[in-house]
């Protein structure tokens, strides 16, 4: 809990006092199994307040509870419209550790972890 208070601390004071606001994304969401690679989750904006300056090349990011899975990750659309995503199994996806695998060697979907976006 101290740790994720300090980190907010830390992310106010990278960001001089400015807040980004993450517009039409759901706290929660579903991809269907057996989803092919890009497929998109959801689509969504950002806002910066008390600033008109762009959005940070990078940013927003996906920080995963496990750093040995990769399901997800942002596109950039245009100006301040990104999509949440799936991540291509040319990218490593099915190889990656921590994911489990059915009997039949397809991606278990419900053993993606749960992410944050920041």
């Amino acid at each position: 809990m101290q740790a994720a208070i300090l980190s907010l601390l830390l992310l106010g004071a990278l960001s001089e006092g400015q807040a980004l606001h993450l517009i039409h994304l759901p706290a929660t969401g579903n991809v269907a199994e057996n989803s092919p690679p890009e497929t998109s989750v959801h689509k969504f904006s950002v806002k910066l307040s008390a600033s008109l300056s762009p959005v940070m090349p990078g940013f927003p990011l996906i920080i995963n509870s496990s750093p040995l899975t990769e399901a997800f990750r942002v596109n950039w659309l245009s100006g301040t419209d990104f999509e949440v995503s799936t991540i291509s199994l040319a990218m490593g996806l099915a190889y990656k550790e921590g994911l489990r695998h059915g009997a039949d060697g397809i991606l278990d979907p419900w053993s993606f972890p749960p992410f944050a976006l920041v």
